[in-house]
């Protein structure tokens, strides 16, 4: 007989994703592996933890006096500490607040995952404003799939045009702007436009800044720019046919559409810190370098809806800091050592792991068989030295 292993088989099968533990959950595994040294009065007491704790006082009823009863007082509530709200994505109502209509299942939002950092996106089918125009009323609402970076990657997708943002060591790609594009219409001369002026967006009131809180590579631009181009295919015409409405090639889009997409969302995603842009430059278009925009050799894109998105030449370094970080957390392990760090280290390389608080923590943690394999793959990325050109899409396949 086979013996399975549930939370592994989940993993395999893309049914469940690691998440990080909760803090008493952390809290009760570092008491557990310091047991041997602790005297028999705590080892005691951790034998007992769990009953003890699920023992709740017994109290006495208290007797009210009614004489005192003589102010009524109104009362709101409940509120929960997970009910939250939602923001709006696009430039011009970023700034308003957005109100679910209460007719909706989803007027009362609790978050399921509060321990959950990464963005949760609802998209909507029908927008109102409010008549003072300070307010959004959100109707036909849905939740996307709690994906890490699902909505990020979905406008990218769908949006007609795109720019890539990347931090400022150029070592990682940071989030993207997206529109309609930058502004080509001008009421003077082509010599007399200024640099500023060139980043000016054709309808800045649409336009939307995302920050990535995953990893994005060049290898996902290109993945992306598979999907627009099968999209572009479908809304072509050829002999003045549209080809949506031919069976074989709506077949072949379907497929390469289906094959790019289980690629995109079959990826790991490690959590990234979102990195702010410096003053000024969001909601800008046309900051990405000439030297650092990767661009793509598809032709005659004049004609396409959705336009190919250029990569964006990232060094290795970032690898480098992982790699340097490792090796001073190496320094400070130890099998036996429980002193107090001075404050609590996470694995670089390993995210989602729990919080390091003492040399044997970091010790346990680096001989452990996930973060062996997590490191071999760190390895082999920075021996490659750089990445991937993604730039070039010639063809969905």
């Amino acid at each position: 007989m086979e013996v399975v292993e549930v939370k592994k088989a989940l993993l395999r099968d893309k049914l469940a994703e690691t998440a990080v533990e909760s803090f008493l959950s952390q809290q009760n595994h570092r008491e557990r592996m310091r047991y041997a040294a602790y005297n028999e009065a705590m080892q005691k007491h951790l034998n007992n933890y769990t009953r003890s704790d699920m023992q709740s006082p017994i109290m006495k009823p208290l007797k009210e006096d009614k004489s005192k009863l003589i102010m009524r007082t109104p009362l709101n509530g409940p509120f929960s500490p997970l009910e939250h709200k939602v923001l709006c994505a696009y430039r011009h109502g970023a700034g308003k607040l957005a109100n679910i209509d209460p007719d909706s299942v989803n007027a009362v939002m609790l978050d399921q995952a509060p321990s959950d950092p990464h963005d949760h996106w609802m998209v909507a089918a029908h927008v109102g404003i409010s008549p003072s125009s300070e307010t959004l009323l959100v109707r036909n609402t849905s939740w996307l799939p709690a994906r890490p970076g699902l909505g990020a990657l979905s406008t990218m997708i769908f949006a007609p045009q795109v720019e890539v943002r990347h931090n400022a060591s150029k070592s990682r790609l940071t989030g993207f702007i997206a529109g309609l594009g930058p502004k080509t219409t001008w009421d003077k001369p082509e010599e007399e436009i200024t640099k500023v002026e060139r980043t000016l967006a054709f309808y800045p009131e649409h336009d939307m800044e995302v920050k990535f809180d995953i990893d994005v590579t060049n290898q996902d631009i290109n993945t992306v720019n598979k999907l627009r181009y099968w999209v572009n295919q479908m809304l072509s015409t050829e002999d003045h046919i549209m080809c949506l409405t031919q069976p074989k090639k709506l077949d072949l889009a379907q497929k390469g559409i289906k094959r790019n997409l289980e690629d995109l969302l079959d990826r790991e995603r490690k959590y990234e810190e979102k990195v702010p842009l410096p003053a000024g430059h969001e909601y800008r278009w046309n900051m990405l370098k000439a030297g650092m925009r990767m661009q793509s050799q598809l032709g005659e894109q004049d004609k396409n809806v959705y336009k190919m998105i250029d990569g964006v030449r990232v060094t290795m370094e970032d690898s480098k800091v992982v790699m340097e970080k490792l090796v001073t957390l190496y320094s400070r392990a130890n099998e036996t050592s429980l002193t107090p760090l001075a404050s609590s280290e996470v694995c670089p390389a390993c995210p989602g792991q729990l919080m390091m608080s003492t040399p044997r923590d970091i010790w346990h943690h680096f001989h452990s068989k996930q973060h062996k394999m997590e490191e071999d793959k760190l390895v082999q990325a920075s021996e490659k030295g750089a990445s991937s050109y993604a730039g070039s899409v010639t063809s969905g396949r």
